[in-house]
Protein backbone atom coordinates (compact mmCIF):
# COMPACT_ATOMS: atom_id res chain seq x y z
CA UNK A 1 0.00 0.00 0.00
CA UNK A 2 2.48 2.64 0.52
CA UNK A 3 4.19 1.73 -3.06
CA UNK A 4 0.69 2.84 -4.52
CA UNK A 5 0.31 5.62 -2.01
CA UNK A 6 4.15 7.01 -2.61
CA UNK A 7 3.37 6.51 -6.52
CA UNK A 8 0.20 9.15 -6.07
CA UNK A 9 -0.02 11.16 -3.41
CA UNK A 10 -2.64 12.98 -5.21
CA UNK A 11 -4.92 9.72 -4.91
CA UNK A 12 -7.01 10.78 -1.83
CA UNK A 13 -8.87 6.86 -1.83
CA UNK A 14 -4.80 5.57 -2.01
CA UNK A 15 -4.03 7.75 1.11
CA UNK A 16 -7.06 6.84 3.16
CA UNK A 17 -5.99 3.22 2.59
CA UNK A 18 -2.22 3.89 3.53
CA UNK A 19 -3.73 5.81 7.10
CA UNK A 20 -6.05 2.62 7.38
CA UNK A 21 -3.39 0.28 6.73
CA UNK A 22 -1.05 1.98 9.72
CA UNK A 23 -3.49 2.08 12.25
CA UNK A 24 -4.21 -1.62 11.56
CA UNK A 25 -0.49 -2.52 12.03
CA UNK A 26 -0.80 0.01 15.24
CA UNK A 27 -3.82 -2.46 16.38
CA UNK A 28 -1.89 -5.30 16.35
CA UNK A 29 1.42 -3.80 18.02
CA UNK A 30 -0.69 -2.54 20.59
CA UNK A 31 -2.26 -5.89 21.30
CA UNK A 32 1.49 -7.52 21.15
CA UNK A 33 2.67 -4.93 24.20
CA UNK A 34 4.70 -2.93 21.85
CA UNK A 35 3.40 -0.42 23.15
CA UNK A 36 6.65 2.31 21.00
CA UNK A 37 5.70 1.30 17.79
CA UNK A 38 2.30 0.97 17.97
CA UNK A 39 2.76 4.55 19.06
CA UNK A 40 4.63 4.90 15.47
CA UNK A 41 1.60 2.58 13.52
CA UNK A 42 -1.13 5.64 14.84
CA UNK A 43 1.18 8.74 14.26
CA UNK A 44 2.16 7.29 10.49
CA UNK A 45 -1.70 7.19 10.21
CA UNK A 46 -2.03 10.44 11.53
CA UNK A 47 0.14 12.26 9.88
CA UNK A 48 -1.77 10.50 6.43
CA UNK A 49 -4.88 11.61 8.03
CA UNK A 50 -3.90 15.31 9.20
CA UNK A 51 -2.95 15.87 5.12
CA UNK A 52 -6.39 14.43 3.92
CA UNK A 53 -8.21 16.55 6.21
CA UNK A 54 -6.22 19.48 5.78
CA UNK A 55 -6.22 19.35 1.72
CA UNK A 56 -10.65 19.49 1.94
CA UNK A 57 -11.96 20.36 5.48
CA UNK A 58 -15.12 20.20 4.50
CA UNK A 59 -14.93 16.69 3.89
CA UNK A 60 -16.46 14.90 7.20
CA UNK A 61 -15.41 11.56 6.94
CA UNK A 62 -11.69 12.44 6.83
CA UNK A 63 -12.39 15.22 10.10
CA UNK A 64 -14.26 11.66 11.61
CA UNK A 65 -10.80 9.97 10.28
CA UNK A 66 -9.11 12.63 11.97
CA UNK A 67 -10.54 12.34 15.70
CA UNK A 68 -10.40 8.53 15.28
CA UNK A 69 -6.58 9.25 15.07
CA UNK A 70 -5.91 10.99 17.95
CA UNK A 71 -8.47 8.56 19.99
CA UNK A 72 -5.84 5.53 18.87
CA UNK A 73 -3.19 7.56 20.42
CA UNK A 74 -4.31 8.93 23.82
CA UNK A 75 -4.56 5.10 25.44
CA UNK A 76 -1.01 4.62 24.04
CA UNK A 77 0.45 7.73 25.65
CA UNK A 78 -1.64 6.84 28.86
CA UNK A 79 -0.08 3.60 29.09
CA UNK A 80 3.59 4.93 28.35
CA UNK A 81 2.76 7.58 31.16
CA UNK A 82 2.89 10.21 28.70
CA UNK A 83 -0.53 11.55 30.44
CA UNK A 84 -0.11 15.29 29.02
CA UNK A 85 -0.02 13.80 25.51
CA UNK A 86 -2.86 11.58 26.06
CA UNK A 87 -4.83 14.83 26.94
CA UNK A 88 -3.55 16.91 24.20
CA UNK A 89 -4.40 13.71 21.89
CA UNK A 90 -8.16 13.70 23.51
CA UNK A 91 -8.62 17.24 23.08
CA UNK A 92 -7.92 17.40 19.55
CA UNK A 93 -9.81 14.60 18.93
CA UNK A 94 -13.12 16.30 20.54
CA UNK A 95 -12.62 19.28 19.41
CA UNK A 96 -12.68 17.90 16.21
CA UNK A 97 -16.21 15.61 16.80
CA UNK A 98 -17.71 18.91 18.38
CA UNK A 99 -17.36 20.61 14.85
CA UNK A 100 -18.58 18.10 12.70
CA UNK A 101 -21.33 17.46 14.77
CA UNK A 102 -21.90 21.67 15.19
CA UNK A 103 -22.06 21.49 11.20
CA UNK A 104 -24.11 18.59 11.36
CA UNK A 105 -26.92 20.36 13.21
CA UNK A 106 -26.90 23.13 11.00
CA UNK A 107 -26.89 20.96 8.11
CA UNK A 108 -30.56 19.20 9.87
CA UNK A 109 -31.63 22.37 10.91
CA UNK A 110 -31.42 24.08 7.83
CA UNK A 111 -33.10 20.70 5.70
CA UNK A 112 -35.62 20.48 7.99
CA UNK A 113 -36.64 24.29 7.53
CA UNK A 114 -40.20 25.16 6.12
CA UNK A 115 -39.86 25.96 2.33
CA UNK A 116 -36.83 23.62 1.43
CA UNK A 117 -37.51 21.77 -1.37
CA UNK A 118 -36.62 18.33 -1.70
CA UNK A 119 -35.99 15.85 -4.13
Amino acid sequence: MERLAKADPGNARWQRELSLSYANVGFVLRAQGNLADALKAYRDSLAVRERLANTDPGNADWQADLARSYGLLAPVYEKLDNTAEALIALRKGREILATLVTHRAKQRAVEESPGVVRR
